[in-house]
């Protein structure tokens, strides 16, 4: 449903979220930049679905916050004591999924 590609010629890390929906593969439905700050885990999301800005809650990358204009339209915090990297998302407010999800 959903592409990533990361932009390779950027001071800080890049992404670019394209749609792989049938009849508007290819259409950009956001641009994820690295926020600068010294805590590495800190984007801005401009997209098709307004601004976004996902927050590491933690130094180790367990838990995130993904807010739009100061609501919060996810949560996601990884599960411990499993055999891999798992991790929980709970969505809110009738957000995109496959959006959220990227």
């Amino acid at each position: 449903l959903v592409k990533i590609s990361q932009e390779v010629l950027h001071i800080h890390q890049t992404y670019l979220v394209l749609s792989s929906r049938s009849g508007e593969s290819d259409r950009q439905l956001a641009t994820v930049k690295q926020k600068n700050s010294f805590l590495p885990y800190k984007f801005k999301i401009d997209s098709i679905y307004g601004r976004y800005d996902l927050e590491g809650l933690d130094i180790a990358a367990h838990s995130f916050t993904l807010t739009r204009n100061g609501q919060i339209a996810a949560i996601v915090s990884k599960r411990f004591f499993s055999a891999s990297d798992t991790y929980g998302v709970e969505i809110y407010n009738g957000e995109d999924h496959a959006f959220v999800l990227a």
